[in-house]
């Protein structure tokens, strides 16, 4: 199957989802592309201001405060969800905003 853990991909997707919407101005955005049918990259940006380049670092570790003061579970247990699902997920500073890039793979069977 595509997604092993349907439910905990869901929890992944909506915290970074939900973690978009707060930080961004005006738009959150979505795309998905395929990579020669073994990887899924998902890309979910916002046009909000950009992460401290000292958090970057840290942005996926438990209980390290964010930019608005937050212990940062939410990212932690997402980035813990997708490494133990096979996938890799980072954080960028984009010219327009902060995107986060999902590299899922495919499961075949």
């Amino acid at each position: 199957p595509l997604l092993s853990d349907r439910e905990q991909w869901m929890m992944a997707i909506e915290n970074l989802l939900d973690n978009q919407i707060r930080y961004a101005v005006h738009t959150v955005s979505l795309t998905l592309q395929i990579n020669s049918f073994s990887t899924i990259v998902l890309r979910i940006g916002n046009d909000g201001p950009a992460i401290e380049a000292r958090l970057l670092p840290h942005l996926f570790q438990a209980f390290h405060h964010g930019q608005k003061g937050e212990f940062g579970l939410g990212l932690s247990i997402v980035k813990r969800i997708i490494t133990l699902q096979g996938g890799t997920i980072e954080a960028r500073n984009e010219e327009n905003g902060v995107t986060f890039i999902l590299h899922i793979p495919i499961h075949h069977g």
